[in-house]
């Protein structure tokens, strides 16, 4: 099965919400399934990661933030 997690932030990213979603993301790999973490790029880095065998983590740019909820078009 092919998943898709839509996520604000991933580790290195810390916080709840992202040990959460990591946990999910790893936890469904792990069973072989495909996962792909869909999140913002904090640092501005776009390029797909894989943090660990069957996860692809693909980072979107974003313009800016209010508060703590970044907003993009992708």
């Amino acid at each position: 099965m092919r998943i898709l997690h839509v996520a604000k932030f991933y580790p290195p990213a810390f916080g709840g919400m992202e040990t959460v979603v990591a946990s999910m993301a790893e936890g469904a790999a792990a069973l072989g399934h495909e996962v792909i973490v869909l999140v913002h790029a904090d640092d501005g880095d776009t390029a797909p990661r894989t943090p660990v065998p069957g996860v692809t983590v693909l980072r979107a740019p974003y313009r800016f933030a209010v508060g703590t909820m970044a907003l993009s078009r992708a």
